[in-house]
């Protein structure tokens, strides 16, 4: 059977799909790639759809053994990638063959990676998530042939500057907390995951703690009745009851992606 066979997990490493938009009124999180534009940038690599399945690695990557031959694409996050033992370069499509090993160093910039490969990552049944363990086989599709690339987006910027949007209960924001909401460093907590960053930094102060739920979407600033900020991310919760103090926007939310935990950043107005 054609598949890869994961000797080593790695941390966090799992099989992302498209976002599931039409689940979210289900209250299905939307899921899919962290940083969307480096998985699309993988797949423009190999001449694929940009929403085509990838391989997204999390701060270690796995060891993986080819049981069939493949290209293939990395994207993103530097974690040291070595195809048996030889290191290569990032944004190149490589020639894997039956029984070649590929696996990572060490995190050396950003967070997350994307592995796009040029045969469709089986079972699909339009998951937009699975966890990969160790032991385990991906099925790998009958093979696509190399096109050329299309439009191939542009590298996510490696910065700490976050885009801001005004949220539908910023006005609750008490004048002495927004004016501190674009002149703090937040560090993002340990606890931090897929779901939500949990930021660090000194309380902020709206009028209101907690308010009816409503829905919220990945990108979202909800302040909770700490003072603290919860942003939440591809596989936060569709609805909240917390105020909503703003709004990342996508290209943000891409750039939170490669933060690493214990890592600081800033808002800036976008508006």
């Amino acid at each position: 059977m054609d598949s890869l066979l994961f000797i080593k997990p790695g941390l966090f490493s799992s099989l992302q799909y498209a976002p599931s938009h039409h689940l979210a009124a289900f209250g299905v999180p939307l899921a899919g790639p962290m940083d969307r534009n480096a998985a699309a940038r993988a797949n423009a690599l190999l001449g694929q759809p940009l929403d085509a399945g990838v391989l997204e690695f999390t701060l270690m990557g796995p060891v993986i053994k080819f049981e069939a031959s493949v290209q293939f694409v990395l994207s993103g996050a530097d974690l040291g990638a070595h195809l048996n033992g030889t290191p290569f370069h990032h944004e190149a499509v490589i020639r894997a063959g039956q029984g070649d090993v590929l696996s990572f160093q060490h995190c050396t910039g950003g967070c997350r990676t994307y592995m796009a490969v040029n045969r469709p990552l089986l079972p699909d049944h339009r998951l937009t998530t699975r966890r990969i363990k160790k032991g385990d086989r991906l099925v790998l599709g009958p093979p696509a042939p190399l096109s050329a690339a299309s439009v191939v987006p542009s590298s996510t910027p490696l910065s700490p500057v976050i885009p801001w949007l005004p949220g539908p209960e910023t006005p609750l924001l008490q004048d002495t907390s927004y004016d501190a909401l674009f002149n703090v460093a937040y560090t993002v907590a340990p606890a931090s995951n897929r779901m939500a960053y949990l930021l660090q930094h000194p309380p902020l102060h709206a009028a209101q703690k907690e308010l009816l739920s409503s829905a919220v979407l990945p990108g979202t600033l909800q302040l909770l009745p700490s003072g603290q900020i919860a942003l939440l991310m591809r596989d936060g919760q569709t609805i909240g009851g917390y105020p909503r103090i703003g709004i990342v926007p996508e290209e943000g939310i891409n750039q939170l992606a490669q933060i690493k935990p214990g890592e600081q950043i800033q808002f800036i107005r976008s508006d």
